[in-house]
């Protein structure tokens, strides 16, 4: 299979869906990977297969890079790149595999049993959240006595969010599920506190749910010290199911 690309599809709306918008969440996956057109075109998207784009480069203290320097470097250094924008687009899409930001093949049979686990057993949605209160403590660190605990990357609801097998493991415990409710998909609320620049204009994420293309377009890029879909989940779409 070629290179995916960044082909658009179309849903029985007549909506534009492409490759990356597919990717973001396990529902899409199952929804369009079940489709022949769908697999050929984003085989990264569909977990066919899992490697980084040879073409691309991003930059290292003034020294182009490719996604083979992701493995030179520490777990803690390559993982803080693979969450930078670099080049055009987040650096772990460019290096899905140097970043471990690889799928798994959608289909729908039943997922793995839940662990055995005792500190980890999943538990039931302990409160419910305000539209104002639904956000991510940004400072929040998980330093638990468990297992996970022992992760070498500091263990932030954004680094829980960025993986679906993240999320599953450490959305089981109370504790991150209040400190991280959109990561764990307890809810989802924009920032509306968060602007960023279009052609000269400030826009908020009000903006974006008009739907328009540059307004869609606009939550696969990085603004204002974030991406843009990463601050504003509910009109981008890029909220997440518990």
């Amino acid at each position: 299979m070629g290179s995916i690309g960044n082909r658009n599809l179309h849903d029985d709306h007549g909506d534009d869906k492409d490759c990356k918008w597919i990717r973001y969440k396990e529902d899409r996956r199952l929804a369009y990977c079940n489709v022949d057109e769908v697999v050929d075109n984003c085989p990264l998207s569909c977990g066919e297969c899992c490697e980084d784009r040879l073409d691309y480069t991003f930059r290292v203290n003034g020294t182009s890079e490719s996604c083979d320097w992701l493995s030179t470097v520490t777990e803690d250094v390559a993982e803080d790149y693979c969450g930078k924008w670099r080049n055009g687009r987040m650096i772990r899409d460019g290096c899905p595999k140097s970043c471990n930001y690889c799928v798994d093949v959608s289909t729908r049979a039943p997922t793995a049993s839940p662990t055995a686990s005792p500190t980890i057993a999943p538990s039931p949605i302990p409160f419910t959240l305000t539209s104002q209160d639904c956000k991510n403590d940004d400072t929040y660190r998980y330093t638990g006595t468990n297992d996970l605990a022992r992760h070498p990357h500091d263990v932030s609801c954004k680094w829980i969010r960025n993986m679906e097998e993240r999320r599953s493991q450490y959305c089981q415990l109370n504790e991150v599920v209040e400190a991280c409710p959109i990561s764990c998909g307890v809810c989802c609320e924009d920032d509306n506190s968060y602007n960023f620049m279009v052609d000269g204009s400030t826009r908020d994420c009000n903006w974006i749910s008009t739907g328009t293309g540059s307004s869609q377009d606009s939550c696969d890029t990085y603004k204002n010290g974030r991406m843009v879909r990463d601050a504003c989940p509910k009109s981008c779409g890029f909220c997440f199911d518990v």
